[in-house]
């Protein structure tokens, strides 16, 4: 009979261990959810700065061939 208390004591850390597992396993399982909100979200926002740039790239472009239609430059009084 004294070996039943020593089996009544491992079922107890075996139960301790899969708890912990599955407290683990929760935390983790919360942890992705999260992350991949977050990524969803910085996806989002990198899309939209991405259509920024390429409009302020447009309007870059748009700008220097602007300048490039100018007249030639004069020298300077001083020269």
């Amino acid at each position: 009979m004294a070996a039943l208390p020593i089996v009544t004591r491992l079922g107890s850390v075996e139960e301790q261990r899969l708890t912990e597992v599955e407290t683990r396993y929760t935390y983790l399982e919360r942890l992705v959810d999260e992350l991949s909100r977050v990524l969803h979200e910085q996806q989002r926002s990198i899309e939209g700065l991405s259509g920024r740039l390429q409009r302020m790239e447009s309007l870059v472009s748009e700008a220097i061939e602007q300048t490039d239609e100018r007249p030639p430059q004069e020298k300077p009084p001083h020269y």
